[in-house]
């Protein structure tokens, strides 16, 4: 990738600690006049919400469980996030195992070149695909898969807005709409809880908020000629 994103780093971390957001606009790509398209379509059954603003600015989140490193919730942006400044990681305990077909989103803002890491499932338990993400592109790594890519200048923000769309072993990957990896056989596994690693330190923290996950979702095929 163009800047290169520290995913090793963050899985080295993780070996080492054992309201309802709108669906993202469709953003189609046309190269040689080939169409692509990006839709993402949130499952409708929400197993966990939360944006922070039920918790104190300074304490720790009371949903949220700490793993490892240093955290809190902060006003930035005129908006409540997790504020992470050093290697961390944090569990989002779930209600129950994530079914077949689930989704998951956040917003996200770190530093250029580092990553956030998201595991479905203990990363400890065995070799697993996860989601890795920084401001500028992300994808799915692990257990035989290494898809990522950037995304384009004009798709970057300042806070990216990640997501996940699993169905089964099929799994896609998108950054502020737009598709980074397009995975049929990916290993995300299963848990009763979502590990969620970052890079950072106190000069350059890592935001997070609109953590968003829920049952269901629609994995329609891409309209691609290349497929037809």
């Amino acid at each position: 990738m163009r800047r290169r994103i520290h995913a090793l780093a963050a899985l080295a971390l993780l070996a080492v600690v054992s309201p309802r957001l709108p669906a993202q606009s469709a953003v189609v790509d046309s190269t040689d006049g080939v169409f692509v398209n990006y839709d993402f379509i949130p499952g409708d059954r929400v197993l966990f919400a939360e944006d922070f603003t039920r918790d104190n600015a300074g304490d720790f989140p009371r949903r949220l469980q700490l793993k490892q490193g240093n955290g809190e919730v902060a006003d930035w942006q005129g908006r409540r996030f997790l504020r992470m400044n050093s290697a961390s990681a944090v569990i989002v305990p779930l209600p129950e195992v994530l079914p077949e077909r689930f989704t998951f989103e956040a917003d996200y803002k770190g530093g250029d070149g580092w990553a956030m890491t998201v595991n479905f499932a203990d990363p400890d338990a065995m070799d697993l695909t996860n989601g890795t993400f920084s401001p500028h592109g992300g994808g799915l790594e692990g257990a035989g898969v290494n898809s990522t890519s950037d995304i384009p200048d004009n798709a970057i923000r300042p806070i990216a807005h990640i997501a996940v769309m699993a169905d089964g072993r099929y799994v896609k990957a998108y950054v502020n709409g737009v598709r980074v990896a397009n995975v049929p056989s990916a290993t995300l596994g299963r848990g009763n809880a979502i590990v969620i690693a970052f890079l950072a330190d106190e000069s350059t923290p890592a935001f997070l908020t609109n953590i968003r996950v829920a049952a269901g979702g629609n994995l329609d095929r891409l309209v691609n000629v290349a497929d037809r």
